[in-house]
């Protein structure tokens, strides 16, 4: 009863997006939250100035006040290696109890501007079993996304609150946090070990869930015995790109496989400079290289057709990986490298990448690829936008790009000797 009701809901406020963008009228989303945690903890989570929450996308948000206008907050909201700032005007506020903002289109970046005279309301009650945080937000759509990210991010932001504010009561320490790879009043380095657990490979019930769905994806496009093989392959890269995490002080949230589209290693807090970006996204395929060197030794050595399409797959899907195309590998090695440079040419250079992407979906009739290379054109455009992380030096730059160019030369060269075993029927 209570999912149909959700989704009347959500058809409800779908229709009134859809109502306000044609008619240009006013609309107003709900969402009301259940929180097993006291109002003033909640409180202390909304009007946190740095603040981690935690997802298979963690987000950090850091909210400081304009200088000379004690109405206006800044906000930075990161997620993966996207920043975004949000300028919000503080209309009215009753401390412990009450919040209302505008969210300002001057200031704010484009990707977060859904509407006009955009106004968010958060309004804390006490129940006898913890807080109800009721969260409402009324602009008038000027984009077509707002149908649906509006009433979605309400949702999700919802969700968000609620496990960050359960952790805070609960006493959880703040594992996304920026410093979280530091051991707390000491200053030196976290154990990396330490930050590579059961639930960091994705051993959580969602995780495995996922993983399980993913491999069921895959057994539809190529059957179970190669589903298998690429889920192990695809592990093995993901692992490479969560050990470079734990190298560069980034711990790692997790490692999952992605239904139809292969795998993923999710950072538990942001990136600071731009060359993390690029060596951990480098790291994935470069690391893989052991294994497919391994097992076309194996192959070579009497490890059979078996050991002669693993190297086979490692190599064509890390080599694939390898692209200069977003959201692949080969993309985020690029633009970490060139935005550090000049960001106009890097994202020229993304664009025609995208291009070039949509090109080849088009050739392969595969929709699929289509969707995933939308996901880089989104990202691509971001760049437009300025960013707090530290750029790379120039021949830091440079040497990012020379380990790429290697890594694609090194892959290319295994599937030539892979290709020239004689005893392989393929």
């Amino acid at each position: 009863m209570q999912g149909l009701l959700a989704f009347f809901h959500a058809l409800r406020d779908i229709l009134s997006g859809i109502s306000g963008l044609l008619t240009g009228r006013r609309c107003r989303f709900e969402q009301a939250v259940a929180i097993d945690a006291p109002c003033d903890v909640v409180w202390r989570m909304l009007r946190s100035r740095d603040i981690t929450f935690d997802g298979m996308m963690p987000m950090h948000v850091v909210v400081e006040t304009v200088p000379g206008r004690p109405d206006l907050e800044k906000g930075r909201i990161i997620v993966g290696p996207r920043e975004m700032v949000l300028m919000m005007r503080i209309v009215d506020e009753r401390a412990g109890k009450a919040l209302l903002v505008e969210i300002l289109s001057d200031g704010s970046d484009p990707a977060v501007v859904m509407g006009r005279d955009d106004f968010i309301s958060y309004i804390v009650e006490e129940t006898p079993g913890g807080t109800l945080l009721n969260l409402t937000r009324e602009l008038v759509p000027t984009r077509v996304s707002a149908i649906l990210s509006v009433p979605l991010g309400l949702i999700s932001g919802g969700r968000r609150y609620k496990r960050k504010a359960e952790a805070m009561a609960k006493g959880v320490p703040e594992a996304g946090a920026p410093d979280a790879g530091r051991v707390v009043g000491t200053g030196e380095p976290a154990d990396p070990g330490s930050a590579l657990s059961a639930s960091s490979l994705g051993l959580s019930r969602n995780g495995i869930t996922l993983g399980l769905v993913a491999l069921a994806s895959f057994a539809l496009l190529w059957g179970w015995q190669e589903a298998l093989l690429i889920a192990g392959i695809i592990i093995l890269h993901e692992l490479g790109h969560a050990s470079a995490m734990l190298l560069v002080g980034i711990p790692v949230k997790g490692i999952y496989l992605v239904p139809f589209f292969g795998g993923a290693a999710v950072a538990a807090a942001p990136y600071r400079r731009e060359g993390q970006i690029g060596f951990v996204a480098l790291m994935g395929p470069a690391l893989s290289l052991l294994p497919t060197a391994v097992f076309l030794l194996a192959a070579q050595y009497g490890g059979g057709a078996g050991m002669v399409r693993a190297a086979e797959l490692s190599a064509i899907i890390n080599l694939l990986n390898l692209a200069p195309i977003l959201p692949l590998d080969g993309g985020h090695v690029l633009k970490s490298a060139l935005v550090s440079v000049n960001r106009t040419l890097a994202r020229a250079v993304g664009l025609a990448g995208v291009g070039f992407g949509f090109w080849g979906a088009w050739l392969l009739r595969d929709p699929l690829l289509a969707l995933f290379v939308g996901i880089g054109l989104l990202i691509t455009l971001q760049m437009k936008t300025a960013t707090s992380r530290t750029p790379m030096r120039w021949p830091a730059a440079f040497g990012l790009l020379l380990a790429l160019f290697a890594t694609i030369a090194a892959y290319a060269c295994i599937l030539y000797l892979v290709y020239k075993q004689p005893r392989v029927v393929y």
